[in-house]
């Protein structure tokens, strides 16, 4: 199979702690400031969905569910520094983060797995959004990597909700 990322272009070795040593100009591809709150906004919404997670993870019990639960935190953590780094690119300033989260765990496990279904949903689709508005293909393999990782973690959220359904 032909991996999508192969490109006379393509750089190797990306640091996904962060890019800020490379404060590299940026000529035409983030003119637009509406592309720069784009990108905020769904850094914000990352963020929203690690702490989601991070405390969907404090509350588990059974060992097998808490493990996969870890995996999908961690998995919007690197999601949160790709977008940071690609925040970082357009503007060379840090994202400022606004308290607006909605996202809070109600406590009973089914159904804050069925809103972490729906809310990976909505953020698969934000992140897809950001997909075509890219010609660098650094940051287009970014983007993909993160696709990949939540269409993964929806998978593995099916298949906790399908589990724990059957055990009612």
């Amino acid at each position: 199979m032909y991996p999508y990322n192969i490109t006379s272009d393509y750089k190797k070795n990306i640091n996904i702690n962060s890019i800020e040593g490379e404060r590299v100009k940026n000529t035409n591809v983030f003119q637009d400031k509406r592309l720069l709150q784009l990108i905020e906004l769904i850094v914000c919404e990352t963020k929203s969905l690690s702490e989601y997670f991070n405390n969907i993870y404090k509350n588990i019990s059974d060992t097998k569910n808490k493990e996969l639960i870890k995996s999908i935190y961690l998995d919007i953590v690197k999601s949160r520094k790709y977008i940071e780094d690609i925040y970082f690119r357009a503007s060379n300033e840090r994202v400022n983060y606004k308290n607006d989260d909605n996202k809070k765990v109600i406590g009973n496990f089914v159904k804050d797995i069925e809103n972490s279904i729906m809310y990976l949903y909505d953020y698969s689709r934000d992140i897809r959004s950001l997909y075509v508005l890219f010609d660098d293909c650094e940051i287009k393999d970014l983007i993909m990597e993160i696709l990949s990782d939540i269409h993964g973690d929806m998978a593995i959220l099916n298949f906790i909700y399908i589990k724990i359904s059957n055990n009612k």
